[in-house]
């Protein structure tokens, strides 16, 4: 996320308070420039918490919230994949801001889409905002060929215009105000993350 200079602060929340004195002693005894990046980066202030703890306190609204891709049958899953925490999500983003997901389940799709009312997606990953979502591939490949930008992921041994081709490629699939949100009918909830305990489907 740090990638374009543009970005002014980043708050990265980690729930698993020694890991970040962990990643220090690690980045002393090995250089990898991802992990020196993300310790050292004066834009990014570090967090010790729970991130939907943090984002139901928080004053502030946001311009992208995204959450780390997690198993959605890991216990305790549920409370980043519930209608309930998309909802928190939305009401902590600015206009135009955007929410980002990882897709690991129909049933994350379904609830993610009851949410917001534009969702834009590519490959294995959900978008979704109050306001319509423009994927301008233009300005997308601008940014990239950046040499900045190209050099930011370069340090961490990635493929910035390889690793993009694979979401731009594609048509996205895009959901408006007009579609049928109450065709969705399963999907997982504070009360019963069904993902969570990894359940059939709801029958329609």
């Amino acid at each position: 996320m740090a990638g374009r200079q543009e970005i002014e602060r980043i708050a990265c929340i980690e729930i698993v308070r020694p890991q970040l004195a962990t990643l220090r002693r690690l980045t002393a005894r090995d250089s990898y420039g991802a992990l020196g990046g993300l310790l050292h980066d004066p834009r990014i202030e570090h967090v010790v918490g729970d991130g939907r703890a943090f984002l139901m306190r928080a004053r502030q609204t946001y311009d992208i919230i995204e959450a780390d891709a997690l198993r959605p049958t890991s216990a305790y899953a549920g409370n980043l994949y519930s209608e309930e925490y998309f909802q928190l999500v939305r009401a902590r983003l600015r206009v135009n801001g955007l929410a980002a997901t990882w897709v690991p389940s129909a049933r994350v799709h379904s609830t993610f889409t009851r949410v917001f009312p534009y969702v834009t997606g590519v490959p294995g990953i959900l978008l979704g905002s109050s306001q319509p979502i423009v994927l301008d591939r233009p300005a997308l490949a601008a940014r990239m060929a950046d040499a900045r930008v190209f050099e930011h992921y370069r340090r961490a041994g990635v493929d910035i215009e390889q690793l993009m081709a694979g979401y731009l490629a594609a048509a996205p699939d895009e959901y408006g105000p007009e579609f049928d949100r109450t065709t969705l009918t399963d999907f997982n909830t504070d009360l019963f993350p069904r993902d969570e305990y990894d359940l059939a489907p709801v029958p329609r």
